[in-house]
């Protein structure tokens, strides 16, 4: 009996991560979600659909924020039962080009339920941003003052415009590099540091879009994709 059950945890332990939530923007629910959780981007501000068939790097469509001054697609899950990813470690991968002026903005935040009461939303999380028009940033713990953790990518030149970037930020709160952040496929910057405490038991919550009430001229996002690991290994069976 024991040894069954050891063979049993081993064979849990090997099976690969899964790759949690995948929106192509080519239809108004995405394509890959946890089970029993809203499967449909909620639009702020409320318009019939944000996805535009102006730009997009792969398929038809991309999530337009061009003009907006707030969040624009929200998934969320009432309940910390059914996550995207651990605050202990995963994955984030999304693709984004601008044109016109580039400013200040976030491209995307990951929040989730407070630690000690289950019950209530936190806004602490996980979140990626432009500064000015060459600084990409990834932030661990980003709404905690005094915890907070990030790891910065400055290019020597400015952001082009009209051009697809593919951005790809991970964690592992329990091994080093804890932070790593890649644009494209240049090498990434890495974070030692351990990370800083999170206010958040569970990352349910997601909020794709500025949100910053910074007006950009033009911005797109495409194929955003989340993992439950920092290796992203594995995706859901048939997908």
């Amino acid at each position: 009996m024991l040894r069954t059950a050891l063979l049993l945890c081993l064979c849990l332990a090997a099976l690969p991560a899964a790759q949690t939530f995948l929106w192509t923007m080519e239809g108004e629910k995405a394509d890959v979600f946890p089970a029993g959780t809203d499967d449909a981007p909620n639009y702020y501000p409320p318009m019939p659909s944000m996805r535009s068939d102006k730009q997009a790097f792969a398929g038809k469509h991309a999530l337009d924020l061009s003009g907006q001054a707030w969040r624009q697609a929200t998934f969320d899950n009432p309940t910390d039962k059914h996550i995207w990813a651990s605050p202990q470690q995963g994955a984030i991968r999304l693709r984004w080009r601008y044109s016109g002026q580039l400013k200040t903005c976030i491209l995307m935040q990951m929040t989730g339920k407070l630690k000690g009461n289950k019950a209530l939303d936190t806004d602490d999380g996980l979140s990626i941003r432009i500064r000015d028009d060459r600084e990409l940033s990834f932030g661990y713990a980003w709404n905690n003052a005094t915890e907070k953790t990030s790891v910065k990518l400055m290019l020597k030149e400015p952001f082009a415009a009209d051009r697809w970037y593919v951005v790809t930020a991970k964690w592992n709160a329990t091994a080093k590099p804890h932070l790593s952040l890649q644009l494209d496929d240049q090498p990434p910057v890495l974070g030692e540091t351990p990370l800083g405490a999170t206010k958040c038991v569970a990352y349910h919550h997601l909020l794709w879009g500025n949100d910053t009430r910074t007006l950009i001229d033009g911005l797109w996002l495409d194929d955003v994709e989340v993992w439950d690991d920092f290796a992203m290994q594995g995706k859901p069976a048939g997908k």
